[in-house]
């Protein structure tokens, strides 16, 4: 078999379509992610989640926007910014919740930091965890909130497993 300049050229040619032509896909894929969000912090945080959890993917992460919470009855009770499911193939599967707070109402609210508490146990007892994230410290350093998230998740991973084997000493 000869290689030739022309046909080095047209395998090339055809790469290049092929990867182009996969970028487009993602890029098209990402866009339409991002237009689910509902606020400029959620559209600042999916991306950088959605490549943070690129690093987990022996947990299985699967990331969603806007997931919908339903009673026992079907009815949506809730819905959440962001919904990551890990180890979703296996008994160990947790489910976390990510709320993107503002400062000015979540944060600074009596009121309102009580209501997000009851809020975090009863999602909890139905085995959802919370993790709640600042948009002040979205819009500061979007990559560290991202990162923070998945150590959380990394934490309790860690945890649910040493508990699971008996290796969790409850504080004694």
């Amino acid at each position: 078999m000869e290689i030739t300049i022309q046909g080095i050229e047209n395998e090339t040619t055809v790469v290049q379509k092929a990867f182009k032509e996969a970028l487009e896909s993602l890029a098209y894929a990402w866009l339409e992610s991002i237009a689910e969000c509902e606020s400029p912090i959620e559209k600042a945080l999916y991306p950088a989640l959605a490549c943070e959890l690129t690093d987990y993917q022996a947990f299985n992460p699967e990331l969603s926007m806007q997931y919908e919470i339903k009673n026992h009855n079907g009815k949506i009770v809730r819905r959440a910014d962001f919904m990551i499911i890990v180890n979703g193939n296996s008994s160990d599967e947790m489910r976390f919740i990510v709320e993107c707070d503002s400062h000015q109402y979540h944060d600074t609210n009596p009121k309102q930091i009580k209501k997000d508490r009851l809020v975090d146990a009863k999602l909890l007892s139905q085995g959802y965890r919370t993790i709640r994230v600042n948009g002040v410290d979205i819009h500061k350093d979007v990559l560290a909130v991202a990162e923070h998230i998945c150590s959380t998740m990394l934490d309790c991973l860690l945890e649910q497993s040493l508990r699971k084997n008996g290796d969790w000493d409850y504080g004694k």
